[in-house]
């Protein structure tokens, strides 16, 4: 039996299943005809249990799911329990009320029907809760804080051995009965024991002994982020190469935009008062096209992010490679566009920052920290030390050659490399790919002719001050 524990499984419109840390696609890898039991949380509520388990039948269908059976758990149909789970290869537990939820699953024996159960298992939130051989029946209503009554700790089905709190960010700062529901309940709660709080969107597959998304360890009364593998499972060393080359999205990134600013402009700078010292030039050509390889590698290893962004096609990565393809052909005009390419989208790339969302260290934020300021370096030191100048027709022709075949390969695959078929979400309009062609190409041509033209006339200046004044 394969489970996968929970805290919500609808995106945020609640009209279909939250494909948030790739769920869809880890659903998809398990079952993709659907024979589902439905098992509620409260038999008492039959039609909210008919509305929900209604709502997520569409919600499988419209995430391309084909649903050949769905059965509902009605209370009428407990004494074919048995019978329901062994035409089953999907079988979710319903959010609810855990306590309740607790006692219909004894009432209806479901522990002992369910252990020789051999398919998929999706628990929701109560449901992720009472999966376990020991459940923490986290307080939720009021009075349940301070009531002798209230049990706390009971037994589950036992599916799993791990503990989960759902709707951490939305529980975390919540109080009942006056009490602050993780400072004053679940921590102390925790001593001698171990809780695995997760996010809406996030979930676990204990079976793969991976955590999908944002999930935090609550033990012995500290809450910490937890990695995305279980630590007693697998060496530091695999663990941590694993967590490198993930393809699953955390839910933001990490990383420091202010602290790579500074360093963007640290790195021009020292570039700029090193200048002649072109010895780094070579190396530093060399390992930007490392960076390209290792993140083209990557990309490598999952079919759909290799066709959507893995071909070294966006204006940047063309610079780190074209940059060093001109160094050796020893083309100055050629390196000189490039190199006004490469600088200005570092520039670009850390002042309007976009990196992938993965948290930490990963093989796109180490990629996309490196190459950009290896492309300020390098487009620095060319443009000091070549003195070479770039005319429009120059920069047309490249732009257009260049442009043409990055439109060809979008076309062919539907995909927006360069940002040629139409511009980033963030920008708020719209236009034909045909226009959007042109004026990006127009854009980045006299972007680069108007700043060469503009560099060359201050350093022209400058050289001409000196002899203005000797003449005086």
């Amino acid at each position: 039996m394969d489970v996968i524990l929970t805290s919500d499984i609808m995106s945020p419109d609640k009209r279909q299943l939250n494909s948030l840390n790739g769920f869809v696609d880890k659903i998809h890898e398990y079952v993709d005809d659907i024979n589902c039991l439905y098992i509620p949380s409260d038999p008492q509520a039959p039609f909210l249990t008919h509305t929900i388990s209604s709502h997520y039948k569409r919600a499988f269908k419209k995430s391309g799911f084909t649903v050949k059976r769905w059965e509902v758990l009605y209370p009428f149909k407990k004494r074919k329990l048995q019978q329901l789970i062994s035409h089953a290869n999907l079988i979710i537990l319903a959010g609810g009320h855990v306590p309740t939820q607790n006692k219909y699953f004894h009432d209806i024996h479901l522990k002992q029907y369910i252990k020789d159960y051999h398919g998929l298992v999706i628990a929701i939130s109560a449901g992720s809760m009472n999966s376990a051989g020991e459940v923490y029946a986290q307080p939720e209503y009021f009075g349940e804080v301070k009531s002798p009554h209230y049990h706390r700790f009971l037994e589950g089905l036992g599916i799993v051995d791990i503990s989960v709190l759902p709707h951490y960010t939305d529980i975390k700062h919540e109080r009942i009965d006056n009490q602050r529901i993780m400072e004053d309940v679940t921590l102390p709660d925790s001593y001698g024991r171990k809780f695995y709080a997760i996010e809406d969107g996030a979930f676990i597959i204990q079976t793969e002994n991976k955590i999908y998304g944002n999930c935090y360890v609550i033990k012995d009364g500290k809450i910490k982020k937890s990695l995305h593998y279980w630590p007693h499972r697998k060496s530091t060393r695999s663990k941590l190469m694993t967590e490198f080359f993930r393809y699953t999205e955390d839910a933001y990134t990490n990383i420091n935009i202010t602290l790579l600013r500074l360093s963007l402009v640290a790195v021009i700078f020292l570039a700029y008062k090193s200048k002649y010292k072109t010895k780094l030039l070579k190396p530093a050509l060399i390992l930007g096209l490392c960076g390209q390889i290792l993140l083209f590698s990557w990309y490598v290893g999952n079919n759909t992010l290799f066709i959507k962004e893995g071909l070294p096609l966006f204006h940047c990565r063309i610079s780190a490679i074209m940059m060093l393809v001109a160094y050796i052909l020893h083309n100055d005009k050629l390196m000189r566009y490039f190199a006004w390419m490469g600088l200005i989208g570092a520039i670009i790339a850390f002042t309007f920052p976009d990196p992938s969302k993965y948290l930490w260290p990963h093989v796109t934020n180490l990629t996309y920290i490196i190459n950009h300021l290896l492309l300020g370096y390098c487009g620095v030191t060319i443009l000091s030390t070549r003195k070479s100048k770039l005319k429009l027709k120059d920069s047309l022709m490249i732009t257009s050659v260049m442009n043409a075949g990055i439109m060809t390969v979008n076309l062919i695959m539907h995909t927006n490399y360069g940002y040629l078929v139409h511009f980033p979400p963030t920008v708020p309009v719209r236009f034909t790919p045909a226009v959007t062609f042109l004026i990006m190409s127009l854009i980045i041509t006299f972007t680069i002719t108007l700043t060469d033209h503009a560099h060359n006339k201050i350093i022209h200046k400058k050289q001409t001050q000196p002899q203005l004044t000797m003449q005086q």
